[in-house]
């Protein structure tokens, strides 16, 4: 189990290309969505 999560966190952890790019996609995704959907009420 150990290993799994090692090679996860090398994988996907923070400081890799994916922690990077993604992180801040879905952060700009998470504003852009309060910033023009919010109102609606979902």
């Amino acid at each position: 189990m150990k290993e799994t999560l090692q090679k996860f966190q090398n994988q996907f952890g923070e400081g890799t290309a994916f922690d990077l790019d993604y992180g801040k996609l879905v952060i700009l995704g998470l504003l852009i969505y309060m910033a023009f959907f919010k109102e609606y009420g979902v």
